[in-house]
């Protein structure tokens, strides 16, 4: 699984948050993404880019599922 990440902007003007556990052959994903600020200088603007960078880096990492199944036949076990 994707390991837990938090992303804080300077100032607390936002934050990101993702972590996802496996419980019960159930997945539980959690994501929050928060803006304290409406407007941002054109100053910010760095801090800001590499924010929403991130956060679509973290997006787009693969959660690979894989299925043990058992052949009765033969008694082998494959992965998908």
């Amino acid at each position: 699984l994707p390991s837990p990440t938090r992303f804080v902007l300077p100032d607390k003007a936002g934050s990101f948050s993702y972590s996802i556990s496996h419980m019960n052959n159930m997945i539980m994903l959690n994501y929050k993404l928060c803006l304290n600020k409406t407007t941002f200088l054109q100053n910010e603007y760095e801090y800001l880019k590499a924010f929403y960078n991130e956060v679509i880096k973290k997006e787009a990492e693969p959660l690979v599922l894989t299925v043990n199944q058992t052949n009765e036949n033969t008694n082998e076990t494959g992965t998908y």
